[in-house]
């Protein structure tokens, strides 16, 4: 069905790592007058559903100073994969963070059901203990990093040294949290009520003074009289499968005809008016002006301690959701973003350096080619209508255990889990079993689904990596925040409630990711060897000389290193 490879227990390579703790054994005399000083920062980039061949694939459209200097300047593993099903932005950032993987770090998706009484589908990182700072909220919309399962590489960094400091930035709560850790100094994410960035008390008592003075002067108000037109001239996009513009049923205000206009305001801009901003590259410019004014203001990188600074960028997945990773939206944004991490890139070179920096590009996950055009192209895409389906199953499963007064067996979905009452799985365990393997049967003969696990299918033993759907299932299970079913989805099928494209099929095209490592010891190049995104802490840590999180499960890339580079 689609490429998988495994992972062992956390391992590095001891030669690497002594290397880096000893400042390097080896010095060919073409090395010998190259020092290779300690990192002052790591910067690491997430673009959400920046699927890996978007780097390729446009390529040409790219100026110098963004992806193009990445690529040129680090190595580039063009053959990363996500190694577990149907990864998210919660999941995909916390394997990124930790080098663990769902069944390990616990994030087995966006949301999941959450609550004794009356559970219902909560945030992955919803806290009712904490309070959310400066926006609209209260105890209920709290968030923390409590349910993040172990150490992050930023906790792993302030346990070596306390000076180091740690903070990430993102439009979305699920990625800014989960990169940050369990003890950042500080974790920003918007408010789309308002358009100010918040944070909870989990982390600090009050707001930085320079993110209030952002959320004072309203810098998010400025594009409201902007619009989303090509970058490029007419011609560049010509190669692109034809949309038709009747499909974009969801288009948040932005309209289904490119150019789109951001929604006029009259008065003070609301919800929609920052929600359309999300899903536009002007979003991109939001997150990254925090990240900017974080970067100066808390002068990372300019004392003897190694900062981490990570900055994730969630609008490329709010637009990819809507127009389709085939689109010329999708292929104008890239360039776009392009441009916007070039500018980036260089404000980190004025205020540290890039050469005292290590760079990280991923992503949380790829996407797949929506499922209309999949259809008009002959590859059998469509649509479930999960609502009926579970009120189907519901009525069916009704008869098959005994339990009176209650039908709504299933009570939530966020595919690929489908979640079940708790009632009915305090049943006894034949009966339970029954239930589960009759819903199992039916489900698999939708059309559309191709196979369905069980939660006995996924509490036992590994299943052999050869049993490819079963296997990135089960690494994707969690006792107790995981569904009773994992619904894997067809090539190329969505759910109807879904987006127009989606990355919960668990393919490979929701899976493939680029990585990217700019810095000293690098051996610049592209690299074709299986590489996963839980290395990258793992990498980063040997990189540092640092232990990796306990319990990561990545491997150091170490094909990316020249010994030569490591000089007395």
């Amino acid at each position: 069905m689609h490429s998988v490879h495994t992972r062992s227990a956390c391992f590095s390579l001891p030669w690497l790592v002594a290397a880096l703790l000893l400042g390097g054994m080896l010095t060919p005399p073409a090395f010998a007058q190259r020092e290779v000083r300690q990192p002052r920062l790591v910067l690491v980039l997430v673009v959400d559903q920046l699927r890996a061949d978007f780097l390729t694939r446009y390529r040409d459209h790219f100026g110098n100073n963004g992806f193009r200097r990445l690529m040129d300047n680090g190595a580039h593993f063009a053959n990363a994969h996500f190694s577990f099903g149907a990864p998210s932005t919660a999941a995909g950032h916390a394997t990124i963070a930790t080098g663990r993987l769902p069944r390990q770090h616990g994030v087995v998706g966006n949301q999941w059901l959450q609550g004794q009484v009356n559970p219902a589908l909560r945030s992955a990182f919803f806290d009712p203990e904490a309070r959310i700072l400066v926006g609209p909220g209260g105890r209920t919309e709290g968030r923390s990093p409590r349910n993040l399962i172990g150490a992050t590489l930023g906790d792993q960094l302030k346990l070596t040294n306390r000076a180091a400091r740690v903070f990430s930035i993102s439009l979305k709560d699920r990625a800014a949290i989960a990169l940050g850790g369990k003890n950042p100094d500080g974790a920003f994410w918007w408010d789309l009520n308002t358009g100010h960035f918040v944070t909870s008390n989990y982390y600090m008592a009050e707001m930085p003074a320079y993110v209030r003075d952002f959320n004072s002067n309203r810098w998010a108000d400025r594009f409201t009289n902007n619009r989303w037109d090509r970058l490029l001239a007419q011609s560049a996009y010509a190669l692109l499968q034809p949309l038709d513009p009747a499909w974009m049923t969801q288009t948040e205000g932005l309209g289904p005809a490119f150019p789109h206009a951001i929604p006029r305001v009259t008065g003070a801009p609301t919800r929609e008016y920052y929600t359309a901003v999300m899903h536009t590259p002007f979003g991109n410019e939001v997150v990254l002006e925090l990240a900017r004014r974080v970067l100066v203001s808390e002068r990372l990188g300019t004392d003897d301690a190694t900062d981490l600074l990570c900055v994730s960028l969630s609008s490329f997945d709010a637009a990819g959701h809507l127009f389709g990773p085939d689109s010329a939206e999708m292929m104008d944004f890239t360039v776009r973003t392009d441009r916007q991490i070039g500018a980036f890139l260089d404000a980190v070179d004025r205020a540290v350096g890039l050469n005292r920096c290590i760079v990280v590009l991923t992503a949380d996950h790829g996407v797949t080619t929506a499922p209309r055009l999949a259809a008009t192209v002959g590859l059998n895409g469509g649509r479930i209508d999960l609502t009926a389906v579970i009120k189907n199953l519901n009525e069916k499963l009704s008869g098959v255990a005994s339990l009176p007064d209650r039908h709504a067996h299933i009570i939530a979905a966020s595919v690929p889990w489908l979640f079940w009452d708790p009632a009915v799985m305090a049943l006894e365990q034949e009966q339970r079993v029954k239930l589960l393997a009759a819903a199992q049967q039916r489900l698999r003969a939708i059309d559309g689904v191709s196979d369905v696990f069980t939660v006995t299918d996924l509490d036992g033993p590994a299943p052999m990596p050869s049993d490819v759907s079963r296997y990135l299932a089960w690494r994707s299970y969690f006792p107790g925040r995981a569904g009773e079913l994992y619904m894997q989805l067809a090539p190329y099928w969505n759910t109807r409630e879904g987006d127009f494209a989606g990355h919960n099929s668990g393919y490979n095209h929701d899976r493939h990711v680029p990585i990217v490592i700019m810095g000293g010891l690098v051996r610049p190049g592209r690299y074709f060897t299986e590489a996963d995104p839980a290395d990258i802490p793992v990498t980063l840590a040997a990189m540092l000389g640092i232990e990796p999180p306990r319990g990561a499960v990545g491997r150091v890339l170490a094909e990316a290193f020249d010994p030569a580079e490591f000089v007395r």
